[in-house]
C-alpha cells in the first residue's frame, strides 16, 4: 500500500488524468486494519485512476503441503483487499485469466472518453475537507465510476493563476489529452533575408460552459532551446501567431486550458523551410474570410465553418528580383488526385519587393459534410508548374 502510495504522488507533477493498471493475485487488506482515507485522498489530488487485474491464481500447488480448508473464503478474501483498493482510486477489479484480452480492452474502452459532471458548491463545501459525494443513473444496465469524495479550497486565491498553470502545462514532459487540440504550420518567406516565418494555428474543442480558452506555445530548436513563446485568452477557440525563426528544424508545444480546467497540450516537430518548387512559393494556407478585407489572416487548423473559406499562398521573385507573372487557380476535391467539385481563380496582385500574393474565397455551401482537399495550381504559361494542397473538413451542421 505504501508503495502504490508512492506511485500515485509521483503522478502528481503531470498534468491531466493518469491511469495505474495494477497486477496482482490478490490482496488481504482488512478495512479495521488498513486505512484508504490517504489513498483515496492522493489518488483524488493526482487524478489518477487505479484498475486492477487480478491474476488467476490455480486451485491446486504442489508446493503445497496440504490444500487450504478455506480455499474459496481465501479468494474472496484476496479479492476482497483489491477491490477497495480500485474503489478508493475510481477504479474497478477485472479477473485475468491466461492470455483473455477482454479486460484490456474494456480498459481501453473505459480509457476512450468519459463525462465530466460539474455541480454547484454551497459556501460550507469551501472549508478545504473531504466531503462525500455519490453519483448515480437511472439507467440499469450501466456503470458509473466516480470519486468517492471531493475537496474545495477555503479560498479561491488559493488556485494558481491561469498563466502560471499554462507555464506548467507547458513544460510537462508528457502529452495530456483532456482537452483535444489541432494544431497546423505554415511557413512563408521573410523579406530581406533567409528567414522564415512560420504561423502556427492552433484549435481547441473547448467544452460547453467554458466561456474561453487560453491557449499557449514553445518553439524550440534542434539544441532544445526557445526561439520563440506566447500565450492568449480567446473566446473562438482559436489561437494563430507567428514568429520569425532562421532556416532549420524545431519543435513545437501547444498547451491549452478551457474554462472548466481541462487541459491539452500538442507537440510536434516541424522544418522551416520551404520546399524546392519549379516557381518559389510559399505554403498554401486556408483560413477564415477576413473582415476587413485586410485584416490578418486566421488559418484554420482542420474545420472550415461558414460557407466560405480563403486560400492564401505566396509567389516569390526569382532571384533577378523579378515577380512571378504566373496565374493561381484553387480547386477542391475529395482526394489530392480526385475531380475537382469547386474551382475558383486567385486574385493576383503585387505589393512591394516584387512579392505577389494570390487570393481566391472559395465557397463551401454546396460541400456536404466531410473530408475534403484544397489544390493550388500555379499556371505559367498554359502549364501547371507547381501544386499544393491541404486538407480540412466541412463540419455537419
Amino acid at each position: 500500500m505504501a508503495a502504490l502510495r508512492r506511485v500515485v504522488d509521483s503522478l502528481r507533477e503531470f498534468e491531466g488524468p493518469k491511469t495505474v493498471v495494477l497486477l496482482s493475485e490478490g490482496l488481504v487488506a482488512e478495512p479495521q486494519y488498513i486505512d484508504f482515507t490517504d489513498l483515496t485522498a492522493a489518488a483524488r489530488d493526482a487524478r489518477v485512476t487505479v484498475y486492477v487485474l487480478q491474476l488467476d491464481v490455480p486451485l491446486a500447488d504442489a508446493a503445497e503441503a496440504r490444500p487450504s480448508p478455506t480455499r474459496s473464503y481465501d479468494r474472496q478474501l484476496r479479492a476482497d483487499g483489491l477491490a477497495r483498493v480500485a474503489g478508493a482510486a475510481r477504479g474497478t477489479v477485472f479477473q485475468l485469466v491466461g492470455s483473455d484480452p477482454g479486460p484490456f480492452n474494456r480498459i481501453a474502452m473505459e480509457l476512450s472518453g468519459y463525462y465530466l459532471v460539474a455541480f454547484e458548491a454551497r459556501d460550507s463545501d469551501r472549508d478545504g475537507r473531504d466531503h462525500r459525494i455519490r453519483v448515480a443513473l437511472k439507467r440499469k444496465a450501466a456503470a458509473v465510476r466516480t470519486r468517492p469524495t471531493f475537496r474545495i479550497a477555503r479560498s479561491p486565491s488559493a488556485a494558481r493563476p491561469v498563466e502560471d498553470q499554462l507555464v506548467a502545462l507547458l513544460r510537462t514532459s508528457t502529452p495530456v489529452t483532456e482537452l483535444p487540440l489541432r494544431v497546423a504550420t505554415f511557413m512563408l518567406r521573410e523579406p530581406g533575408g533567409d528567414n522564415v516565418r512560420a504561423i502556427v494555428s492552433a484549435e481547441a474543442d473547448a467544452a460547453r460552459g467554458a466561456s474561453s480558452v487560453n491557449l499557449g506555445f514553445v518553439v524550440r530548436d534542434e539544441h532544445d532551446v526557445i526561439v520563440a513563446s506566447g500565450a492568449e485568452p480567446t473566446t473562438t477557440g482559436g489561437f494563430a501567431f507567428s514568429a520569425v525563426v532562421a532556416p532549420g528544424d524545431y519543435k513545437l508545444t501547444v498547451g491549452g486550458i478551457d474554462g472548466l480546467g481541462r487541459r491539452g497540450t500538442v507537440e510536434r516537430p516541424f522544418a522551416a523551410r520551404l520546399t524546392p518548387r519549379a516557381v518559389s512559393v510559399s505554403d498554401l494556407i486556408l483560413a477564415r474570410v477576413p473582415q476587413p478585407a485586410n485584416a490578418p489572416l486566421h488559418p484554420i487548423v482542420d474545420r472550415a465553418t461558414g460557407d466560405r473559406v480563403l486560400a492564401y499562398i505566396e509567389l516569390y521573385p526569382s532571384d533577378d528580383g523579378t515577380s512571378q507573372q504566373a496565374a493561381v487557380k484553387v480547386e477542391v476535391a475529395r482526394t489530392a488526385e480526385g475531380p475537382a467539385l469547386v474551382t475558383v481563380p486567385a486574385t493576383i496582385r503585387t505589393v512591394e519587393g516584387g512579392l505577389t500574393i494570390a487570393r481566391a474565397i472559395v465557397p463551401l455551401r454546396d460541400l456536404a459534410p466531410g473530408r475534403y482537399v484544397a489544390r493550388a495550381a500555379v499556371v505559367e504559361n498554359g502549364k501547371t508548374v507547381s501544386t499544393l494542397t491541404r486538407g480540412f473538413s466541412v463540419p455537419g451542421p
